[in-house]
């Protein structure tokens, strides 16, 4: 199953449509189910317009002179790939299409955005958020600055003041009673300790759970191990991968590294950027830069945790290997790539790779977990930090509440909203 980057909310409306429309279709009472005939096509709830806020983005984006915009697309059953050619046909590119759900992603001129809107086998289609433009997105006079980033700005900023320079804010300890026994639960009163104990395998094992979030710390050993149902030691998280797309979301994925061919030859180096590096092995390589100030929150930008000492460079070097799959990264900025490790996407190994180096004298740890993403045939690959505070709030939620279920997984996709719920959530599947 393919993962689009983005925004399922245009099929997720047209789907709540759907069953809107067919609960409503009878007049006698009846459900649809019932009815006599039970005849609905989804072409028939067509949404002819974009909501009010869309429109506004439209006319933006026209003023500005851009020439096109990003929009999600939910097709009537079984004709995406013919309103794909259509797109084609009236000037546009389609950047992504599922026909197994005829889901489509195109990039649309701004003068065909109502014809495509008037074709008979669009369900219904939306404007892709571009943050830098939002309309309603305005604080003091800047677009892209909304409220809430506004509120996280003030937030990092007055946790800084009160860190200890260098200090990186950690979640509390995990407790073990947590969260069957913390005051404030409901489980005690609804026997949840009581029942972990009659059943105790009933552990969550054999669940996947997918949190759409920031990417938990992997260090921590609560997230390490998990069982299957036949009681096989297995890896607690299963997959971290971001859904964004480079081109099309460059606020989102910034995870991302565009990346350069390069070939190592002879003495194993290669130049890049006027700097000469020590390759892995000899061979064709894809380099590129990851920029750790592309990353703020409660890291301030400084994922390696040095400081950022004047003359200290913000850059870290990433060889990828095509033809393996393998990734480098010189996470000591010595211009070699030898000493590293080589990493590869999550699911294959379980590869994790790590910034700074922590100071076992201090209550903090001053290094961060990141894992790698390819995008094999492109020219890209992602670096992906466990760096904010969201990530790390939601590795402390995973602790307390997921990682409870001694043998449940978690598949790890970013970026969302469901850190909390997921908890509570797997608390609830524990108890069935």
């Amino acid at each position: 199953m393919k993962i689009d980057t983005v925004r399922t909310v245009g099929l997720a409306l047209a789907v709540s449509m759907a069953v809107l429309a067919s609960l409503t279709a009878c007049s006698n009472g009846t459900t649809a189910v019932d009815a006599q005939p039970a005849v609905q096509t989804i072409g028939s709830l067509k949404r002819a317009t974009l909501f009010k806020d869309a429109r506004g983005e439209l006319a933006l984006a026209r003023a500005q002179g851009k020439r096109d915009v990003l929009m999600i697309v939910a097709a009537a059953d079984r004709t995406a790939a013919a309103l794909a050619e259509r797109v084609r046909r009236s000037g546009g590119l389609v950047r992504f299409m599922d026909e197994d759900v005829d889901y489509l992603r195109v990039r649309m001129p701004i003068d065909a955005v109502d014809r495509l809107l008037d074709d008979q086998d669009v369900v219904s289609a939306e404007l892709s958020i571009d943050a830098p433009m939002r309309v309603y997105d305005l604080v003091n006079g800047r677009a892209g600055l909304g409220l809430g980033q506004a509120r996280d700005r003030v937030q990092a900023a007055t946790e800084r003041a009160a860190t200890p320079a260098g200090k990186l804010h950690e979640p509390s300890c995990v407790d073990p009673d947590l969260p069957l026994t913390r005051p404030h639960s409901p489980l005690a009163d609804l026997g949840g300790t009581g029942f972990r104990t009659e059943h105790p395998s009933f552990d969550g094992r054999g669940v996947t759970i997918a949190l759409l979030d920031g990417h938990p710390d992997l260090l921590l050993p609560e997230l390490q191990e998990a069982l299957t149902l036949d009681g096989r030691v297995v890896r607690k998280v299963t997959d971290v991968l971001t859904v964004t797309d480079p081109e099309d979301d460059p606020v989102g994925g910034r995870s991302w590294i565009r990346t350069d061919a390069v070939d190592a030859t002879g003495d194993g180096k290669f130049v890049y950027r006027d700097a000469t590096y020590v390759a892995p092995r000899l061979g064709a390589f894809r380099v590129g830069f990851f920029d750790e100030t592309r990353f703020g929150s409660a890291v301030a930008g400084d994922i390696n945790r040095d400081g950022n000492p004047d003359g200290s460079s913000r850059v870290f070097a990433v060889v990828w290997a095509p033809d393996t799959n393998d990734v480098w990264v010189d996470v000591n900025q010595n211009q070699r790539f030898d000493d590293e490790p080589a990493l590869t996407d999550y699911r294959v190994r379980g590869d994790v790779g790590v910034f700074g180096k922590d100071d076992p004298a201090t209550p903090e740890r001053e290094s961060i977990a990141f894992t790698v993403q390819t995008r094999p045939g492109t020219e890209w690959v992602a670096i992906h930090p466990a760096y904010d505070k969201h990530a790390r709030t939601s590795s402390a939620q995973l602790s307390r509440a997921v990682v409870r279920m001694d043998a449940s997984r978690a598949l790890l996709p970013a970026r969302g909203w469901s850190a909390f719920i997921t908890g509570r959530l797997a608390t609830l599947m524990r108890k069935r």
